[in-house]
């Protein structure tokens, strides 16, 4: 594989104790060369207060997981301080910046059960949380571009956008350039396995993720990185993928 793939290890900004030493462990084993911070928007706002634990010594951050979905979290306005979701976003993104961070990866909704109750049933909320994404990356989209990071959306999350058709005419139809994807290697719930999204979306992909499940560390954990490095570039040939890939662990013990 080119060694344009670069490969980050997923570490949650409250890591500690035990999680901690095993992700160091993991680092050295997959020979993770970056990080990717995961946390919630109020957790990366206020980074410059509290700063993480890194393991293994000062990997660069390339990366941001906000945690939860967009429909969900986008609720940042505040009474007590008036400052608008626009500002919210100029300041995460500035923050980002600042850190060296060159992608921010988000999950854009979740359609269940009471979304769909409130919201005029299953196809009501989908074409709702369709507008309303749409709406939400034309406001952070023009902040990102602007200041040179990338949102990734990532696939399959939350009964959302869930066959890579749907997600590449979304991508499409925004047709912003900093905006991606972000793949698993796991997806669940009667989802076309990713190989299947990667192969349909790979001029928008920007980082597959492999998630880890409890045990697999060690050798496994090496061969399912290059498992999915050689997928890739049977996947890409004759062309070669720029991407990344982020190894993300079980936060359970093994």
């Amino acid at each position: 594989m080119d060694d344009a793939v670069t490969l980050a290890l997923h570490m949650p900004i409250g890591a500690s104790g035990d999680l901690l030493r095993r992700l160091v462990r993991v680092a050295g084993e997959v020979h993770a060369g970056r990080l990717e911070l995961s946390g919630t928007w109020e957790q990366f706002l206020s980074l410059g207060e509290v700063t993480p634990a890194m393991p293994v010594g000062a990997l660069p951050t390339e990366s941001w997981f906000i945690e939860g979905f967009l429909n969900d979290q986008v609720q940042f306005q505040s009474a007590a301080n008036e400052v608008s979701v626009e500002e919210q976003f100029n300041r995460a993104f500035a923050a980002a910046m600042d850190a060296g961070v060159g992608r921010i990866s988000i999950a854009p909704a979740r359609i269940d059960g009471p979304t769909a109750a409130t919201r005029g049933g299953l196809a009501g909320a989908y074409a709702n949380e369709l507008n309303r994404t749409a709406g939400i990356l034309s406001m952070m989209l023009p902040i990102a571009q602007r200041l040179g990071v990338d949102v990734c959306l990532r696939a399959g999350e939350g009964g959302f956008l869930t066959s890579p058709v749907e997600l590449r005419e979304f991508v499409t139809t925004i047709n912003a350039p900093s905006l991606g994807v972000e793949l698993s290697t796991q997806m669940t719930g009667g989802l076309p396995p990713w190989q299947d999204w990667f192969s349909t979306l790979e001029p928008y992909v920007r980082t597959v993720r492999i998630d880890l499940a409890s045990g697999e560390e060690g050798s496994r954990a090496v061969s399912m990185v290059r498992e999915v490095r050689e997928a890739i570039e049977r996947l890409c040939h004759p062309r070669t993928h720029t991407g990344s890939m982020t190894v993300r662990m079980s936060s359970e013990a093994s």
